[in-house]
């Protein structure tokens, strides 16, 4: 499983340094897997907020 996150904002990013940086500037919207049995991506998202506001803040 890995998680999605989204920066608002990424053209102000700060250079992370470590995995607390990355949490702490990022929210999480969903979560990424792969069914090794049937061979296939799945997605989950947890908050779609991010998907259904304005998209020129994306």
């Amino acid at each position: 499983m890995i998680p999605l996150r989204l920066q608002e904002h990424p053209e102000r990013q700060n250079w992370w340094h470590d995995r607390m940086d990355v949490y702490e500037t990022t929210q999480q919207v969903g979560t990424l897997s792969y069914d090794v049995e049937q061979k296939q991506w799945g997605i989950t998202i947890t908050d779609e907020t991010p998907f259904t506001e304005n998209e020129m803040d994306l």
